[in-house]
């Protein structure tokens, strides 16, 4: 029995959040040496953060310093966005194989499932609402040249095309921080 009791207590977890990852301890080892690797979905979400941000970043910059009516051509915007696209897909293609290369994903288990779950929900919060924004701008003020700010003195369609490309933009990093954030908390 009380070897037992010695083994149990002889274990200590990383941190006080991750409570699934024990750990033996010794006398020589360190913080450094406890650490527990990152998680393949929380590489892939870090990825998907910074490519979002650098690509779409790139996209409405872009879309901003357009011309003003009646000299706005959405033609070149509109390969711009497909470019986007390709481009995101590619950086995302090749971080997925660097990631995969250095360490194999590993089969997905119930705490995986659960923080993609709650992520994709409070991201979807973010998408719906915003939505439902411009949609009641859109009924109650008609078109949004009425607006002060050069960007959104575009006609109704571009600029509402545009606001959902956003909302989508803002809804996937939000659902992919919250997936770091609840990797990190060990949810």
């Amino acid at each position: 029995m009380s070897n037992i009791i010695d083994m149990v207590s002889t274990e200590a977890y990383t941190d006080a959040n991750n409570l699934a990852t024990p750990w033996r301890l010794s006398m020589t080892d360190t913080a450094d040496s406890r650490r527990v690797p990152m998680p393949f979905e929380e590489k892939s979400a870090w990825a998907v953060v910074a490519s979002t941000v650098l690509v779409w970043g790139a996209y409405f910059s872009a879309a901003v310093a357009l011309p003003a009516p009646p000299d706005v051509k959405p033609f070149p915007l509109f390969f711009f966005f497909i470019g986007a696209v390709v481009a995101q897909v590619v950086i995302l293609v090749v971080a997925h194989i660097a990631f995969a290369i250095r360490a194999a994903p590993g089969p997905t288990d119930e705490r995986d499932r659960l923080i993609e779950l709650k992520a994709d929900r409070n991201g979807d919060w973010v998408l719906s609402v915003g939505t439902m924004c411009v949609a009641l701008v859109l009924i109650w003020g008609g078109t949004f040249n009425a607006l002060p700010f050069p960007p959104w003195s575009m006609p109704a369609p571009y600029v509402f095309g545009n606001l959902l490309v956003l909302l989508f933009v803002l809804a996937e990093i939000v659902k992919r921080l919250l997936q770091i954030a609840y990797y990190r908390r060990g949810a």
